[in-house]
């Protein structure tokens, strides 16, 4: 049972409805900095929401509708990544569709500054909806969005394009790469200029495809079947990891710590939670297993400062996944990761909260800087796609 009350942790900033539905939602991380005389301090980050008919619309944290644009595709959009926390270079959104296709957008939001010689305006933030007194946030930014490049992905073995199965953006050693998995198992690295690189096996199984990719500063994970472990960007190159302690037939989710970037966090197929420690692909070992029972399948993972956030999707009565059962989000205290059972026979439960919502087909978190006492963001898409709660 949780120890806490989730109202204590979760409080609602917006519940925005979508008309047409959205399929797909991803927070954006912008690059802020002071602007002499701006008359809003810009949000550390937007709310990318793509909608069915290929429409891409951008909300501010408070829910605000900055900017919607055409995605351009021809097909349906299937898939949706966004630039990381960059120090430099553009800030991108990529769509991709079921053919392969990828269409890169570059983002640009700037402030507006206070007329030359006009009464002074103190500088107010977006993060804090109550100083800017409901003003639109529009009236404020200049937001502009161009098309940059597009990607085609490359024939499979029958000669057709593969169906993409997962996008991301990441970059190491100062080089930045767009990535691309598709069904065949295959992996496909272009550079960020558009410029094709290698395409890499990212699986030797029969039938498995690439299932996601997590980016986490410069480290880039993958999981295929029952196959995951590491991308290097640098000297293309897939880097299988195997554990001999884990017991799991099957990693179906995998993200890395966003303090110990040597612990991968990851979920069974059961829904059991195990807290990896991986000191190069050919170093992994348990360092903690969470109680069978305590989470159940499917879960989705995200780390935050302290605390391991899931979210579990609605099983129906017979145990399979089900679109109209409900959904629950909890939080998970990581002190308890590495300590021994006698040393936790006394502690409370790592169950710091949970709390049970509608149905919801997808899901995006945004970590704030830790030198700022903001907190993390949660953006849930209801099951039916016509409503984000902030």
């Amino acid at each position: 049972s949780a120890v806490a009350a989730a109202e204590d942790y979760l409080t609602s900033k917006a519940i925005v409805r979508l008309d047409p539905p959205a399929r797909l939602i991803r927070f954006l991380p912008m690059r802020t900095s002071a602007i002499k005389d701006a008359l809003l301090a810009l949000p550390q980050t937007v709310l990318v929401v793509v909608q069915v008919d290929g429409t891409v619309c951008l909300l501010a944290p408070s829910g605000e509708s900055l900017l919607s644009f055409s995605a351009g595709h021809e097909r349906p959009v299937t898939l949706l990544a966004v630039s990381p926390s960059w120090a430099q270079g553009d800030t991108l959104i990529a769509t991709g569709d079921v053919t392969g296709t990828v269409r890169v957008h570059k983002v640009t939001v700037k402030p507006l500054r206070a007329p030359v010689g006009g009464r002074r305006v103190d500088t107010v933030s977006a993060d804090n909806d109550t100083r800017y007194l409901g003003a639109s946030m529009v009236s404020f930014v200049n937001i502009s969005v161009v098309l940059r490049n597009q990607l085609e992905a490359l024939s499979g073995a029958d000669g057709e394009a593969p169906r993409m199965t997962a996008l991301a953006m990441a970059s190491q050693q100062g080089s930045k790469y767009f990535i691309m998995g598709d069904a065949e198992g295959k992996i496909s690295v272009f550079s960020i200029d558009g410029t094709f690189r290698s395409r890499l096996d990212g699986t030797s199984t029969p039938g498995a495809g690439i299932e996601g990719f997590y980016v986490h500063l410069n480290q880039l994970l993958f999981r295929a079947g029952p196959e995951w472990g590491y991308i290097d960007l640098e000297n293309l190159a897939v880097k299988h990891v195997e554990c001999p302690d884990f017991e799991g037939s099957r990693v179906t989710a995998a993200i890395i710590d966003s303090q110990q970037s040597w612990k991968v966090l990851v979920a069974d197929e059961e829904g059991t939670l195990w807290v990896l420690a991986v000191r190069g692909t050919r170093s992994c070992k348990v360092e903690h297993k969470f109680a069978r029972g305590l989470t159940r399948a499917p879960v989705d993972l995200v780390s935050v400062r302290g605390f391991l956030l899931g979210l579990e999707r609605g099983n129906g009565s017979d145990g399979n996944l089900a679109s109209e059962a409900p959904a629950n989000i909890l939080a998970l205290n990581m002190s308890h990761a590495g300590k021994s059972e006698s040393e936790l026979r006394h502690t409370p439960s790592p169950v710091v909260w949970r709390s049970t919502r509608p149905a919801v087909s997808a899901w995006a978190v945004f970590r704030h800087r830790q030198d700022t006492p903001a907190g993390d963001l949660l953006a849930f898409l209801s099951e039916d796609g016509r409503e984000v709660e902030i």
